[in-house]
């Protein structure tokens, strides 16, 4: 080996010391008589791109050759080109490309053949400080990213715990406002029931007094005392019901039992039931609507309450001597009813409030209009359930209103819009034999007084023993009985009865303060022939009585669907 090559090998080894790598290249450079040396290694994170090697000189002059010999470079073997130099002026290259890395020398023609043997220490040194140095560098983003990642999950456990917290108070306060709600439910029920059973009591003491005024008008009492008696214990039926009627649409226990119907009809059954209110006012009712050719698919008894509510409301607030007007007409397939009054009329905000239950608009303004504030959102229950609309217009106070009710209207056939015979005269027997049973001793008494004024032969007892002795001597056609009875109830009198007169048992008619939907079809499985609800309807239950079916509907629609 020469004393070139002994110097040649000192500074190649010279090249593993990092730290004096940059002054042995440029030594190393000097010897070989190059104007510049640069060592590259292939980076596989850049897909085998050249990167100059650490410790050697960073950066090139660039260019175009500088591009094209990098590139041609990455294939072994040795390679020239005509490079530009650091001064800036050209100069010849020599390259040689190994497997992974590469040396340029500028300025010369050829690199010593000591070089060549020498290239696989040096690839190994500088593939092995790229990877460490690869390494480090990911290390350190790992560090970073460890860093940022302790610093996100601290961020995300402090809004974990954030939210956990707003999780438990919103918890909180959903199980307030379940609690509050179950509260105002049962509060609501409670009401509600109360409400019911106070329908329900009211009843019994309305019966007797009722049955008593029927009394005195088959007597022929007439007195003005009298008529205001009369007048005033219908206004308290008519509240009780609707008691009843509200507490039943509270709880969605209402339901109707339609047919085909005429309008006129059932509005001359609303006219009877209004009326008393509109003649205590002295006021003009006006019934504009055809004799037929409007039939609806109606619940008869229901629909005249709503019609009647709606007569009721305008005389209410009408002043004495007012006209209200009732007007209906068809309009395409729907039947269009209007109630008008001359009262005192509405504000555009209530327009919508007043179909509300208990609501009263204008109270301050006249406190003596009176009613629960039940009848509207009474009407309004009804009509949905005839699959119609109710609403309200007005020009605003003290001028008038008008209520609409639409519903759906039924084909008028030819023989409807023919006018209709009267009905015959009924041909009631009244020598019927009727056991009336009620523990409300007025309501039995009253109610058989009544009866025997009527030409009906009776026989009175207050519960269920003393109406089985009664019918060993008194065998009835028709047994009223009331079902609420003490020691046995009507349904077990029933049966009794049944076995005691089985050569010839009676009728059976149930008369009772209850009368929702589940009570009827009760009194129906077991045998009765009617359900009446007190007050009785005295023209239903002669009807009943002289064998014409189906009266018990009129009497009372059922408190299911009030």
């Amino acid at each position: 080996m020469t004393e070139e090559d002994t110097a040649l090998l000192g500074l190649v080894a010279a090249l593993g010391d990092l730290e004096r790598r940059e002054s042995v290249c440029r030594a190393l450079s000097a010897r070989l008589g190059a104007r510049e040396l640069y060592v590259f290694v292939a980076d596989h994170e850049l897909d085998g791109q050249l990167v100059p090697a650490m410790g050697f000189a960073a950066v090139v002059p660039g260019g175009p050759e500088w591009r094209a010999l990098l590139e041609r470079v990455r294939t072994p073997g040795p390679h020239r080109a005509r490079v530009r130099t650091r001064e800036g002026d050209e100069d010849d290259a020599v390259a040689y490309g190994y497997d992974g890395w590469a040396i340029v020398a500028v300025g010369l023609d050829a690199l010593p053949e000591l070089i060549s043997k020498m290239a696989p220490m040096m690839k190994a040194m500088v593939q092995a400080e790229h990877r460490v140095r690869i390494a480090g560098a990911e290390v350190d983003l790992a560090q970073q990213n460890a860093r940022r990642f302790t610093a996100l999950a601290r961020a995300l456990e402090a809004t974990r715990a954030d939210l956990e917290q707003t999780l438990r108070a919103h918890e909180r306060q959903a199980q307030q406002l379940d609690l509050a709600r179950v509260e105002a439910e049962e509060a609501t029920r409670v009401k509600d029931d109360f409400l019911a059973m106070l329908g329900h009591e009211l009843r019994n003491p309305l019966a007797p007094i009722v049955t008593a005024l029927e009394l005195l008008d088959v007597e022929g009492a007439e007195s003005r005392e009298l008529k205001v008696i009369d007048r005033q214990v219908r206004h308290l039926q008519r509240l009780v019901d609707d008691l009843l009627d509200v507490a039943r649409i509270a709880r969605g226990a209402i339901s109707i039992a339609t047919e085909r119907v005429e309008l006129r009809e059932v509005a001359v059954r609303a006219v009877d039931m209004a009326s008393p209110l509109l003649e205590e006012k002295r006021q003009t009712l006006v019934m504009r609507m055809p004799e037929h050719g409007l039939p609806l698919d109606a619940d008869p008894a229901r629909f005249a309450q709503v019609i009647a509510n709606l007569l009721i409301n305008a005389a209410r607030y009408s002043p004495e001597g007012a006209q209200v007007t009732l007007r209906a007409d068809r309009e395409d397939d729907r039947v269009h009813l209007r109630v008008e009054d001359e009262g005192v009329g509405l504000e555009p905000d209530t327009l919508e409030r007043i179909f509300d239950r208990f609501r009263q608009e204008n109270i301050a303004f006249d406190r003596s209009h009176g009613g629960l504030g039940l009848g509207l959102a009474i009407a309004r229950s009804l009509v949905e359930l005839h699959r119609g609309r109710i609403w309200a217009e007005s020009d605003g106070l003290q001028r008038g209103a008008v209520f609409h009710v639409e519903v759906p209207a039924l084909e008028v056939s030819e023989a409807e819009m023919s006018p209709r015979p009267a009905d015959a005269p009924s041909d009631a027997s009244p020598n019927v034999r009727v056991l009336v049973v009620d523990d409300n001793e007025d309501a039995a008494t009253m109610l058989t007084v009544l009866l025997q004024k009527r030409g009906y032969e009776t026989c009175t007892a207050f519960d269920g023993p003393g109406a089985l002795g009664a019918v060993r001597a008194f065998e009835p056609d028709v047994a009223i009985l009331d079902i609420g009875l003490p020691v046995m109830d009507g349904y077990e009198l029933a049966e009794h009865l049944r076995e005691r007169l089985a050569s010839r048992p009676p009728r059976f008619i149930a008369l009772t303060g209850y009368g929702q939907a589940s009570d009827r079809r009760r009194t129906a499985e077991a045998g009765f022939e009617a359900h009446l609800v007190k007050p009785v309807d005295m023209r239903a239950l002669e009807a009943l009585l002289a064998g014409r079916h189906g009266a018990s509907d009129a009497s009372a629609p059922s408190d299911e669907a009030r």
